[in-house]
């Protein structure tokens, strides 16, 4: 990216920049499309070679969650402000979000039936806020997140 470039739009930058960082990784049959709305843009990342994909996503998604956070955060101090840039690779990151819908169901069904508390354990916060917002709507749970660092788990409370 030379210094002259101007750009339209938050996407605009944040696909430039991803695109930017997977070519000097040396992903260069990638490409990189982008939405945005007013609260949030979008990367998704198509590959050619399912392998590189696969790399790309890593173990539970962490690779693509770590290249989503260098972007956000490059995107957040050209731009002085909180831009939410969410990243999905090969599709990964939409069935991981239904699989984690899925999850927070099933757990809900179990909290609600029994009047439980349930900790999960072990989720990034992109998954912990996964299951937030699909549980947000139900009358008969509570969600919550307590602890800090990795010590971080969900909390779901039927009643």
């Amino acid at each position: 990216m030379s210094e002259e470039e101007e750009f339209v739009s938050h996407g605009e930058f944040a696909a430039e920049v991803l695109e930017d960082i997977l070519e000097r990784s040396g992903f260069e049959g990638c490409d990189v499309e982008f939405t945005e709305d007013d609260e949030r843009v979008r990367l998704l990342v198509s590959c050619a070679d399912e392998d590189d994909a696969a790399l790309l996503v890593g173990r539970q998604g962490s690779t693509m969650a770590a290249y989503q956070f260098i972007v956000s955060r490059i995107v957040q101090r050209e731009f002085e402000g909180r831009v939410r840039v969410s990243l999905d690779i090969a599709g990964y990151g939409e069935s991981r979000r239904v699989q984690l819908e899925e999850l927070g169901g099933r757990l809900a069904k179990i909290a609600s039936a029994h009047k439980l508390e349930i900790r999960v354990l072990a989720m990034n916060p992109a998954d912990r806020r996964s299951v937030h917002m699909s549980l947000a709507d139900r009358r008969n749970i509570k969600t919550w997140s307590e602890s800090e660092g990795i010590a971080r788990r969900l909390v779901i409370r039927g009643s």
